[in-house]
């Protein structure tokens, strides 16, 4: 059902349903479904564990990291792996078809989430881990039928669902904690927490908890960081910690700088923008800091619409803090957009939205396939959507106060 209209209002001009906007979603995931999983069951090649897609890959080819880093949960000092010349020849002596280059890139408490998996033979750990990140998503954003099914089939979730990523989890937790923030501040906090899994993708959430003055969930997320990472230390040495810093960081900072223009059909950064528009990776990066800064600026200036008192994420709110946490993160890819994808859906469904934000919302679900066709054409204007949807969502006006929760919220219960 939708949120009733505040007294005095009425809806926007050029607003397109809901419903309506859902089914175009819904289609759009069911042939992008149908043509994927054709694609991949016909070019699947090879013998099991290891099957290869068209291209080559292990299927799930980056989930065979995380298979990896299961497996090194259960070795002597598995902080060696941040080496990426020894990494690569444990995986190319196990796997020796895979043509990919993995990096080890996770900090050490993703050991804790990844040795269930490493326990199982690949195939096993490989379904168990599809089934768990769609299960966990589904979590985070159950309601209407036609909805959920948007989400969970959408373009990015299908990148994810294809190549064994992390993206589910991380949009799950991230979802849930910014829905539960107010009711739940301490679980909000814990599952800010686990998000720094990825650091990069919640970037701005101490942003957003100092500007809205949410201190407990700040103190929640604070500690339970911490706790991990003492729980990491304890269980396999913190030397462990000193060869994420040390080895496994700056590894990843040298992969990244050699591989913009490869990924740029999957990365909707600015810093990928910038370097597909000549310039070189120090200076794209300079420019990367100043929107990091705009996005922390759009953020605070969110709150500051309620004059910092608490007041509910609802979905425009959800949406402006996706957004800009996008446009502010040095490095993602494409399966990363599943979290902004599902704000733009549930945005979508607790309201008609004017003509701008019907297109804001379709232009946020498309985004992946849009990226990655202006990618490999090497156009950046993809980057700029981001922007300019949290400079629609921040004109919007804030949720009716004496709504208790956002018609999404109500729908989940």
């Amino acid at each position: 059902m939708l949120s009733p209209q505040p007294s005095g209002t009425t809806l926007p001009a050029s607003s397109e349903a809901p419903r309506q906007i859902l089914m175009l979603f819904a289609v759009i995931a069911g042939i992008l479904t149908a043509g994927m999983v054709g694609f991949y069951a016909f070019g699947l090649h090879g013998s099991l564990p290891f099957l290869q897609d068209t291209a080559g890959y292990v299927l799930g080819r980056d989930f065979l990291n995380t298979w990896f880093f299961g497996k090194a949960a259960f070795l002597p000092d598995p902080g060696r792996f941040y080496d990426h010349d020894l990494y690569m020849r444990w995986v190319n002596e196990a796997v020796p078809q895979d043509i990919f280059n993995h990096l080890w890139s996770y900090p050490p408490h993703f050991l804790l989430m990844a040795a269930p998996f490493g326990l199982l033979p690949y195939p096993a750990a490989f379904a168990a881990w599809t089934l768990a990140g769609i299960l966990a998503l589904y979590a985070a954003v159950r309601g209407k039928a036609l909805r959920t099914l948007a989400i969970l089939f959408s373009p990015a979730a299908l990148f994810c669902l294809t190549g064994g990523q992390i993206s589910l989890f991380m949009a799950a937790l991230t979802i849930a904690a910014l829905r539960l923030l107010d009711r739940r501040p301490v679980i909000a906090g814990l599952l800010i927490a686990a998000c720094t899994i990825k650091p990069q993708m919640g970037l701005l959430f101490p942003v957003l908890l100092v500007a809205s003055r949410r201190w407990l969930v700040l103190a929640a997320a604070a500690l339970g960081t911490l706790a991990l990472i003492l729980v990491t230390g304890l269980i396999w040495g913190f030397d462990v910690w000193r060869d994420y810093l040390l080895t496994g960081l700056p590894a990843q900072m040298t992969d990244t700088k050699d591989t913009y223009i490869v990924l740029a059909p999957w990365s909707p950064t600015i810093t990928t923008a910038m370097i597909m528009s000549g310039l070189k990776p120090e200076t794209a990066n300079l420019i990367q800091i100043a929107f990091t800064c705009l996005g922390a600026a759009l953020i605070a200036l969110g709150c500051a619409q309620n004059r910092f008192k608490k007041s509910p994420m609802d979905e425009r709110r959800i949406v402006l803090f996706l957004a800009c946490s996008i446009f502010a993160a040095p490095y993602l890819l494409a399966h990363d957009l599943v979290a902004l994808t599902a704000a733009a859906v549930m945005l979508a469904a607790a309201r008609p939205l004017d003509r701008w934000g019907n297109w804001a919302v379709k232009a946020l679900y498309l985004l992946p396939m849009l990226q990655f066709t202006a990618g490999i054409a090497h156009i950046p204007g993809v980057a700029l959507i981001p922007i300019c949807v949290s400079f629609w969502a921040l004109r919007q006006r804030p949720a009716a106060p004496e709504a208790p929760a956002p018609a999404v919220l109500a729908e989940a219960r």
